[in-house]
């Protein structure tokens, strides 16, 4: 059934299907969060088995009628439906670890909306008359529930607030709406590379120029390499990522899709942003960040199936260390590794949930291969353990690790909430009060803007904020921050 809708939904293109789902496919056997690694782990929700019972009874009702062309019209073509549906369901179920159930359970719901119909219509031919009265009453119902809900929505229509109309968006937006101004005031005419494609885009006439909206799509070696060689060509002044303090799966899309941010952290920085969003601008020269030397990774194995990875420096460096590993799965031989047909490494980072308190840290690898994966570090230190999935059937070995680069940036810049203006030219920068800015914060000694030094008279913690005093007056300040809201730190 399957290959038949294939090659109708298709047009015949069995390579772009078989390429898209092995590539593709192959990627999210270990990519997203669930998985499956035992072939009996199918979905067995009782609609879903309703469905493959009815698929049953549609084919015996076929073979019954000797498979007439009446038996084809009327039972044939439903169960080709809902065996689709079930193989779909349960292709998703095993590739993926994911549940995608609303195609088929559409199918089945109308499959027993139509039989009931059949019922119903055979019962009133039978036994019933019409009554015309109920008919009419039923029209009437309907005609008077409807009118209600016209109502209803014209005075919402009237009495809302519709919010900030946009050009671009052709309509309004009463939510984030000065969050997407001071974006399209900030990038301007330039065009941008953004992980997450949102209405920013939209706003300003644009498309993701790689035609993937969001990176958790860009599946497959193929596509990645595409991905890189689209951002690399056209040397994007900025590029824009989410932040971490609006969407915590921000964390897992990088360290999932490292592949794009070591080279993005590689050649930006960060430069300004909104309440979601936070911009990267190409750097112009080298900002010192990034650090090649004195830099040492050793892997001890904790177990058959746990391997640990540290990296260490000197204890003045805290950042993202580029990370290259080599390690290969196997399954232990037993009796249940023999039923698994998949399996993946999880990558626990320790130290990054310990900063972040975040768990969306963590991530997933294939199950062999030679990768670069991040690894946080702070103040010289920072661990990550691999961990060989299924636990029970797998043994994890890794052959090899290597850094030589750690990336600085995220420990060498500030998100200013707020500003507040004393007397005797002295400012005050508002800072959320986290584990990471409290990490930053440590030993300033000033901030750079636009490559101006200011420096920090006094550093204190104000309830929810870290306050930085400067010694610059409002006038200067202002004109400094103008164009970004993000300032590079200086210790």
């Amino acid at each position: 059934a399957i290959f038949i809708f294939v090659g109708i939904f298709t047009w015949g293109n069995w390579g772009s299907w078989l390429e898209f789902t092995f590539g593709a496919g192959n990627y999210q056997s270990w990519y997203f969060q669930f998985a499956s690694f035992y072939i009996y782990e199918v979905d067995f929700s009782y609609l879903i088995l309703f469905q493959a019972i009815l698929a049953l009874y549609y084919l015996w009702q076929v073979f019954r009628l000797h498979g007439t062309f009446y038996a084809i019209k009327r039972y044939g073509i439903l169960a080709l439906f809902n065996m689709t549906g079930f193989a779909a369901v349960n292709e998703y179920k095993l590739l993926s670890g994911g549940s995608s159930t609303e195609v088929a359970l559409a199918i089945l719901y109308l499959c027993i909306f139509y039989e009931l119909l059949v019922i119903v219509i055979t019962l009133a031919k039978q036994y019933i008359k019409i009554n015309r009265v109920f008919v009419i009453v039923a029209i009437l119902c309907g005609v008077t529930v409807m009118t209600n809900m016209i109502k209803e929505e014209i005075i919402s229509f009237k009495i809302n607030v519709r919010g900030e109309y946009f050009e671009g968006l052709g309509g309004y937006l009463s939510v984030l709406n000065t969050d997407l101004n001071k974006a399209m005031n900030f990038i301007g005419e330039e065009k941008i590379f953004s992980t997450y494609a949102s209405a920013l885009e939209t706003a300003t006439y644009q498309f993701q120029p790689s035609g993937t909206d969001y990176i958790i799509h860009v599946l497959g070696d193929d596509a990645r390499a595409e991905y890189l060689a689209d951002f690399d060509k056209a040397d994007f002044k900025y590029a824009t990522t989410f932040k971490e303090s609006y969407n915590g799966w921000e964390y897992w899309i990088r360290n999932a899709n490292w592949f794009f941010y070591r080279e993005l952290y590689a050649d930006y920085h960060p430069v300004f942003s909104n309440s979601y969003q936070l911009f990267w601008e190409k750097d112009k020269e080298a900002d010192g960040n990034t650090l090649e030397t004195g830099i040492s990774v050793e892997y001890v194995p904790i177990d058959e199936v746990n391997t640990k990875i540290v990296v260490t420096a000197d204890s003045s460096v805290s950042g993202i260390a580029d990370v290259w590993v080599s390690y290969t799965t196997e399954k232990d031989g037993s009796f249940k590794s023999k039923l698994a047909f998949n399996s993946r490494v999880m990558v626990i980072a320790t130290t990054a949930v310990e900063i972040s308190g975040d768990g969306h840290e963590y991530y997933w690898i294939p199950k062999t291969g030679e990768t670069y994966i991040p690894v946080t570090i702070v103040n010289g230190y920072g661990e990550v353990t691999l961990n060989g999935q299924p636990n029970e059937t797998t043994l994890l070995t890794v052959n090899d690790a290597t850094c030589t680069t750690v990336y600085r940036d995220n420990f060498a810049y500030l998100d200013i909430q707020s500003v507040a203006y004393m007397e005797n030219n002295v400012c005050k920068l508002n800072i959320t009060n986290n584990n990471m800015n409290t990490i930053i914060t440590t030993g300033i000694k000033s901030i750079e803007v636009e490559g101006n030094t200011v420096d920090v008279l006094q550093t204190e913690v104000v309830g929810e904020n870290i306050v930085l005093s400067l010694a610059i007056g409002e006038k200067r300040l202002n004109t400094l921050l103008e164009e970004c809201n993000i300032v590079r730190v200086v210790k």
